[in-house]
């Protein structure tokens, strides 16, 4: 089996009946470093799921649950004096950045 010009691949029909590969079918490859694995759309992880593993382990401050639990707090009581009904991208970003606003 070869992969053609544009990066396609035919599954095998007996392969496509015994997993319910029908045409319009949602698949997710998940790349496990040695090889690929194709999931049909319900196997696949949900985005949300995707997101949270591809940023595990990667935050950059030494902050604690608590102090960022702080944080958020204090700037959401800020939000809600000012009479905000959401936060501001301002706001997100100084507390991205560590900033109490």
């Amino acid at each position: 089996m070869k992969i053609t010009s544009k990066g396609q691949v035919t599954i095998p029909q007996d392969i496509r009946e015994r997993h319910g590969f029908l045409p319009g079918t949602e698949v997710h490859f998940e790349d496990k470093g040695d090889h690929v694995r194709l999931l049909k759309g319900a196997d696949a992880p949900r985005r949300g799921a995707r997101i949270v593993a591809h940023m595990r382990g990667r935050a950059d401050t030494r902050l604690t649950t608590e102090e960022i639990m702080a944080l958020t707090r204090k700037a959401w009581g800020d939000a809600r004096r000012l009479r905000f009904a959401t936060p501001t991208p301002s706001w997100h970003r100084a507390i991205l950045a560590g900033r109490v606003v």
